[in-house]
């Protein structure tokens, strides 16, 4: 019987001399395997208020020009998703509010819909 699975998996692999697991994307085309691709995603504890401590970038009002390293540590080499997600994207939002500007992305979404979200998280 033929299973013609369509979009990724994920794998886990326990590995002893690590503290975390490791995470593997495979892609599937018809039943085929398209790509594996090992997969770093951020742990949740860098997630929320202490994000900025874990990457060194604090967003202000009007922004600024980024480093090179900033921009290394950041960035990801390649733009890819996983399950709808960019691995290491909080630390490229992070990177991206810095060098805009919290003014220009609330003025880019708009003032309600800005303090909604806020609201939201309170």
């Amino acid at each position: 019987m033929e299973w013609p699975i369509e979009g990724d998996i994920r794998i886990f692999e326990e590995d002893e001399s690590a503290a975390e697991a490791i995470e593997y994307a495979v892609r599937f085309r018809a039943g085929r395997v398209v790509w594996i691709r090992r997969v770093r995603l951020d742990p949740p504890e860098t997630l929320g208020p202490g994000l900025s401590a874990v990457t060194g970038l604090v967003p202000e009002a009007m922004g600024r020009p980024a480093t090179t390293e900033e921009f290394l540590a950041s960035v990801p080499r390649k733009l890819e998703l996983v399950d709808g997600h960019i691995p290491g994207e909080q630390k490229l939002l992070m990177f991206l509010l810095t060098t805009m500007g919290l003014a220009r992305v609330a003025a880019l979404v708009g003032r309600e819909t800005w303090r909604a979200a806020v609201d939201d998280e309170g």
